[in-house]
């Protein structure tokens, strides 16, 4: 403490010096609804660990705001003039940095969380400045109001939970509030005191607010709406709304884990055209080039010719044949500029994605036809997991070289079809209330589909699937280089030659298996462009001659059927997929969700590991696939790795920082010295005692930081008058008339200060005194002096020995 105090009941909770400090058990209840109100805005996008980190910093916050109030309070305990608007401000400051937010990022946030926001930075803020019952109390209700709306508005499990230990902490904390105030005995007497304007008051804000409800312009029961979360809405149209009917986009937003599923199914979509996926395609590639001679010939092997026919008369007749050899419209596609109203569908989950709809194996040299369903393709079961049915789609892939299970969300908007879009190695399909496995069925190219004529709009479909660690996959061997031959068919054409020698060329002095893999899609990928415009010449004999060869520039099909035909050449069982690329960039914060639209078509290469087992290869530049969640202490490691390459390529800007910091750590005590006084001289204090105070203050301090540290209970005024005697000449007539009004200004009357100090405290001499007092002792003449002292009692003792 700075001056002595008077007597007085000691504090109910302080530290070991007898400072008052906020009961844990407050900050354990105003921390327990941040914590709620976090999973209710992560909304199942944030992470546990980004939550808890969140926390954390919180705690360490309050923690240490807590321990600065303790020395910046009044002796009572009561609020400063600046903690109650900072208070007010922290909680209003969700609603004023609400539209700054959502013009720089294009995000905002629902009212109801804006309004746990705002309970949330006061609670905080109260729960560390609460020295007094009364706003210990206050801090304790608004988590109250805190952890219940947060349970109301969220489904999380995890939030029951908490609303458990947060019930159990709460009553911990009544009972021990109520015994704190037992002193042992009983009243003498109990007295009942009812306050007649309390009494007086509510009748009549009661009967006002009855008599203003018709002259609002709404209905009685539309009198209190959007007041708190759960009082019913506004009724009008807000974009960052999550839930309601017609209340906005971020209807769409609201997705969690794979266990949860309501928060996206009640989600509309405008109406729109619908696309099918062959019209998809042709406008995103244009027409293919119909040969003159409908007649050509197929450049088929002939010992596939007998077993391949019967299954490409069907693929003829479903119209599945992609041509590699398509006009040109001369036009140039620009991205959708809208893409929400002009998607797809939506897709919730990581991305990059790659999203199949098609299949195809068999290759003429300019067509891609899709293949029959294998026969050895696993019967489709339902199985109920957490009370969700769910398809069974899984082929046992090996652990060892898969990723964790993780969940998209794919929601229809304007798609017309009958596939369901799903990544390489699905393991299973849920559409709510679908919980008969004959409602889905194998396309003849093995893909999924479901019995009817296309998915219905505005159906969302969860699709649970693993990633493939290519680390580990390597570990395990090389792909697979048996299976049926139709997944290792070259077209017989004169072209095959010089791909094949390409192939060779490129994977010369490479061992078998993934190291010729990565050969070639590197090789396609660094040394190729991806051109959307490019075309062959509609004489063109071999497309995909012309594009390795000649043009070294097209689609991205061209890139999969040139990675497809390399493969195969080295031996390696291969298929070409097409779909849809859902893009990172088209990533809609403020939705949470992103959408696909036509642009989006996207084909690529599957390689086979056998036992019906196919992940995606990327051979376009530009296309990224998924990899697996990295850990927690893989990204750390992975960051100290960047910031080790960021220091080795910046070597004269890290030597720079760490002479500045070695400086600044050295001269800190200086440093935090002038910016102590630079921030006395600047502060516009409203009185001259307040003027005055802060001046001792910042003398207390700089005695600290020259090394006498005032011990707990000694007075300041007694501390630097003790310290200060010693100087050369004595103790200054500036600093003992200072002083002087330092204890005027802690404990006198106004009258009484007065008559002490006479006129100086009605002028802005005491201001001139302070700025002498303080140029005079400075920090470095304190040091000087300190170690002068030292200096001389070093040989007083040396001859007392």
């Amino acid at each position: 403490m700075l001056f002595k105090q008077t007597a007085g009941a000691a504090p109910s909770h302080g530290d070991r010096n007898g400072r008052r400090q906020p009961p844990r058990m407050i900050l354990l209840l105003v921390l327990l609804g941040s914590l709620g109100f976090e999973v209710i805005a992560g909304d199942g996008a944030a992470s546990r660990t980004w939550i808890l980190g969140i926390l954390a910093v919180q705690t360490l916050l309050v923690f240490g705001v807590g321990r600065l109030a303790c020395r910046w309070n009044s002796p009572t305990g009561e609020l400063s003039p600046v903690q109650l608007p900072l208070i007010l401000l922290l909680g209003a400051a969700p609603f004023l940095l609400n539209p700054l937010d959502r013009l720089l990022t294009g995000e905002g946030r629902p009212l109801e969380l804006l309004m746990l926001a705002g309970f949330r930075n006061a609670s905080l803020t109260l729960a560390a400045v609460a020295l007094t019952p009364a706003l210990q109390r206050t801090a304790a209700a608004l988590s109250v109001f805190l952890v219940l709306f947060c349970v109301s508005l969220g489904d999380d499990p995890f939030l029951l939970v908490l609303l458990f230990v947060f019930t159990l902490s709460g009553v911990g904390w009544l009972m021990g509030s109520y015994w704190s105030t037992l002193e042992g005995r009983l009243a003498d007497e109990t007295r009942h005191h009812r306050p007649l304007a309390l009494f007086l008051l509510l009748p009549a804000l009661a009967v006002l607010a009855i008599v203003l409800i018709p002259h609002s312009g709404r209905s009685a029961i539309e009198a209190l709406p959007g007041l708190v979360p759960t009082s019913g809405g506004t009724g009008q149209f807000s974009p960052e709304a999550r839930s309601g009917v017609g209340d906005g986009d971020m209807l769409v937003a609201g997705t969690r884990q794979v266990q949860s599923f309501a928060p996206i199914e009640d989600a509309p979509f405008m109406d729109s055209n619908e696309a099918g996926l062959y019209d998809v395609f042709n406008e995103l590639y244009d027409e293919p080039v119909r040969p003159r001679n409908q007649d050509r010939s197929m450049a088929l092997p002939p010992e596939l010719m007998m077993d391949i026919h019967r299954h490409l008369a069907k693929s003829e007749q479903a119209g599945r044949e992609f041509s590699t050899l398509r006009k040109s419209s001369g036009k140039h596609r620009d991205r959708i500029a809208d893409r929400t109203t002009e998607a797809l569908f939506f897709v919730a989950g990581r991305t990059p994605l790659h999203l199949r709809t098609e299949l195809r194996s068999i290759f003429d040299g300019i067509d891609w036809y899709s293949d029959s369903p294998e026969p050895n393709k696993p019967p489709l079961a339902i199985r109920t997991i957490d009370g969700k049915p769910w398809l069974d789609l899984s082929r046992g892939i090996d652990a060892d070289i898969a990723g964790p299970a993780e969940s998209h969300a794919v929601k229809i908007a304007r798609l017309r079809t009958d596939r369901i879009p799903t990544p390489a190695c699905v393991t299973g399909i849920h559409i709510d209330l679908v919980d008969q496995a004959d409602l889905f069925a194998w396309a003849h190219d093995g893909q999924l589909r479901m019995v009817r004529e296309s998915i219905p709009p505005q159906t969302v479909i969860h699709v649970a699937s693993r990633t493939i660690d290519r680390r580990r996959l390597e570990e395990n061997g090389p792909p697979a280089a048996w299976g049926e031959l139709r997944y290792r068919q070259l077209p017989d054409t004169s072209h095959m030659t010089a791909i094949r020698s390409l192939a060779a060329r490129w994977t010369a002095g490479l061992s078998r298996g993934w190291p010729q893999v990565d050969a070639v899609m590197s090789q396609l990928r660094s040394g190729y462009v991806c051109d959307p415009a490019q075309r062959p010449p509609t004489d063109c004999t071999s497309p995909v001659s012309h594009f390795l060869f000649t043009a070294r520039r097209g689609p991205d099909y061209q890139f999969a059927t040139a990675a497809a035909l390399m493969l195969r050449s080295l031996g390696y069982s291969t298929r070409i997929a097409s779909g849809f690329y859902v893009r990172p960039e088209s990533y809609d914060v403020r939705s949470r969700h992103t959408p696909v639209c036509t642009d989006d078509g996207h084909f690529w290469v599957e390689i086979s590991l056998g036992r019906d087992i196919w992940i995606p290869l990327e051979p376009t530049p530009g296309y990224e696939l998924l990899l697996p969640p990295v850990s927690l202490l893989a990204r750390l490691g992975r960051a100290v790795v960047n910031a080790g390459l960021w220091l080795v390529t910046h070597p004269l800007l890290c030597l720079s920082i760490v002479a500045l910091s070695i400086t600044c750590f050295l001269l800190r005590n200086r440093l935090a010295d002038t910016a102590d006084e630079w921030r006395w001289r600047l502060w516009r204090h409203h009185s001259w005692r307040g003027e005055v105070l802060a001046a001792v203050r910042l003398l207390d301090r700089r005695l600290n930081r020259a090394g006498w540290k005032r011990p707990p209970g000694t007075p300041a005024v007694a501390w630097i008058e003790r310290h200060l005697a010693s100087l050369p000449g004595g103790c200054p007539p500036e600093l003992r008339q200072v002083l002087s009004l330092a204890e005027a200004a802690a404990w006198a009357p106004d009258v009484v200060a007065a008559d002490l100090i006479g006129d100086v405290a009605t002028s802005h001499s005491q201001r001139r005194m302070c700025r002498c007092v303080l140029c005079r002792l400075g920090l470095g003449e304190l040091i000087r002096h300190r170690a002068s002292l030292t200096k001389t009692a070093q040989p007083a003792i040396g001859q007392a020995g």
